[in-house]
């Protein structure tokens, strides 16, 4: 697997573009599988992430975590 870096102008912009990446991956995997699978990390650098997930509107019964 190959690392890819992705860099942003703002913490804004990045936890927008970190949900756009989930959803997208998560609308992939719901259409060709039904479910989504994602493996998330520990610490305190996701977590901004984590809490707008929580606030957005998904198909956790489909989530596989």
């Amino acid at each position: 697997m190959q690392t890819r870096w992705h860099f942003s102008d703002s913490d804004s912009a990045w936890l927008a573009e970190a949900l756009a990446f989930v959803a997208r991956a998560e609308q992939a995997a719901l259409t060709a599988r039904g479910e989504f699978h994602i493996v998330l990390a520990g610490g305190n650098t996701p977590r901004i992430v984590y809490e707008a997930l929580a606030r957005e509107t998904h198909d956790w019964p489909r989530w596989q975590v």
